[in-house]
């Protein structure tokens, strides 16, 4: 038996949407499964839509891509986890 994760708090989803302000973050329930998605709001920003069910996730993957995007504006490099064959 699957048990239904618990709701965030308002404030957790409020925090990611301030943080995050070039994507669209909602929340969705399918069945008794509650899903995050995200949606960049702008083209050429990357993810452009990514679906979880974890937030901490959600956080990792947008806090990585917003590091990698900012140090490109400024021109340095950092280094890309590639995946594991």
């Amino acid at each position: 038996m699957n048990a239904t994760p618990a709701a965030p708090t308002p404030d957790e989803l409020v925090k990611l949407r301030r943080d995050f302000p070039g994507f669209r973050i909602w929340r969705e329930m399918i069945g008794d499964r509650a899903r995050y998605i995200v949606r960049s709001m702008r083209p050429g920003i990357s993810p452009h839509t990514l679906v979880t069910a974890d937030l901490g996730e959600l956080r990792e993957v947008l806090s990585n891509t917003s590091a990698r995007q900012q140090a490109a504006r400024q021109g340095e490099l950092l280094p890309v986890a590639l995946p594991a064959r």
